[in-house]
Order: C-alpha cells, then sequence, then structure tokens
C-alpha cells in the first residue's frame, strides 16, 4: 500500500486542510465533504486566513506519501499536525483557531 495525501490549496497554494490515507479515489471526496460540513457549520470560513481567497478559488490535489502504511506515516503526521495548528493558530483568522477566535 501507499499513504496518499489530499489537500485543499488556496490559488497561493496555503494549505487550508488535508487528509491522509490509503485509498486514494475517495481522499479528495472525502477532504470536499469535510470542508462543505465545516463551512455549513461556521467552524471554518469561507477564505483562506492568510491572504483571504474565497472558497471559490480553492483547488484539491492528491498525491503519493513516502509512506507505505497509516501505521508507519502516523507518528510524522501527528508531528506535522501539531505543527500545523501551531502556525494556524498564529496566522488564522478562523472563528475555531487563530486570531477570530471566541474565547
Amino acid at each position: 500500500m501507499i499513504v496518499y495525501l489530499a489537500q485543499c490549496l488556496c490559488p497561493q497554494r496555503h494549505a487550508l486542510m488535508a487528509v491522509y490515507g490509503e485509498d486514494e479515489k475517495t481522499l479528495e471526496w472525502r477532504l470536499r465533504q469535510m470542508i462543505e460540513r465545516l463551512i455549513d457549520k461556521n467552524a471554518i470560513n469561507p477564505w483562506c486566513g492568510i491572504c483571504r481567497a474565497s472558497v471559490e478559488t480553492w483547488y484539491y490535489e492528491v498525491a503519493k506519501t513516502r509512506f507505505a502504511t497509516m501505521q508507519e506515516a502516523k507518528p510524522a503526521l501527528s508531528r506535522l499536525q501539531s505543527a500545523n495548528l501551531e502556525a494556524n493558530s498564529l496566522l488564522s483568522d478562523s472563528p475555531v483557531l487563530g486570531k477570530g477566535a471566541q474565547n
């Protein structure tokens, strides 16, 4: 098997959200559904928190990672997720994270 990465990117290639998995064919669909639900629930904004690009301009990419299994990928992905959440809290104006958060 191979672990794939699906990313939602704004035109400036800021990664808005990503998912990993071993089923390349369903990753983009899963990510699109997840983003749509989060926007509908006002959990994320329909624009890039860094450059303000609107949801209509976002696009999706699916690519192979260097990992053969999710078990192999899990430690590295956990570290990456932590780093991305920290960056998001500093740069984003999301209603859930960052400068737009309601405390």
